[in-house]
């Protein structure tokens, strides 16, 4: 269990999920800023939240192109792996969506098994390739932010992109992710939440990879 409050906010067309983690001070962990930087900025200050930093999943440009606006009135810590690196840089994303992508630079890269002490909570740092060469799953608690690794009911991520691979996302499912335990809840990047236990089974019960 954990102490901390979470809220989600979808952002941009394809309604990617950007969450708020906040302690009882207000202190806030922002997850996966994708588009709509004014309605992101508009409920931290609303809700009178102090960000501490942001955790990126992955490099896609739908969970990253508010970082930009959000760390111009907010100077902290862009996390994520060095292995989406190639994706942060934008132009080849820019390319792909029709307009510029702004780059973004991590502040400081994360590795697997890493431990990150945010919000007075540990959050650990799994690493979950597959969607992407670096995307990431973040634990905290009975939460697991995995971005668009694995959704709810049975969905998987695509792998058609960017230094995507079936193989690589099959391990990090069933290796990784479902290793952990049933009753964690899994918060993904799109979509409705679910649980571990949950998706294990639609997952035993259907051959979801074909």
């Amino acid at each position: 269990m954990t102490s901390l409050t979470l809220e989600r906010i979808p952002v941009g067309s394809i309604a990617a999920i950007c969450y708020l983690i906040s302690d009882a001070s207000g202190q806030t962990v922002i997850i996966d800023p994708g588009a709509d930087p004014e309605k992101i900025l508009k409920r931290l200050q609303d809700k009178q939240r102090t960000p501490v930093a942001i955790l990126l999943t992955h490099g896609h440009y739908d969970h990253i192109e508010a970082v930009a606006a959000i760390k111009a009135h907010y100077p902290i810590p862009v996390m994520g792996s060095k292995d989406d690196a190639f994706l942060l840089e934008g132009s080849r994303q820019s390319i792909f969506v029709g307009r510029p992508v702004d780059p973004v630079v991590l502040d400081q890269a994360v590795t697997d098994g890493q431990v990150l002490s945010l919000c007075g909570e540990d959050w650990t740092v799994i690493s979950t390739p597959g969607h992407t060469p670096g995307s990431v799953t973040y634990c905290v608690g009975d939460w697991a932010f995995t971005g668009d690794t694995l959704f709810a009911n049975g969905a998987v991520g695509r792998t058609d992109l960017w230094g995507g691979s079936t193989d690589m996302l099959k391990t990090s499912i069933r290796e990784k992710l479902f290793k952990l335990p049933d009753a964690v809840w899994v918060y993904p990047g799109h979509g409705n939440h679910s649980t571990i236990g949950q998706e294990k089974a639609i997952h035993q019960r259907y051959d979801v990879f074909g």
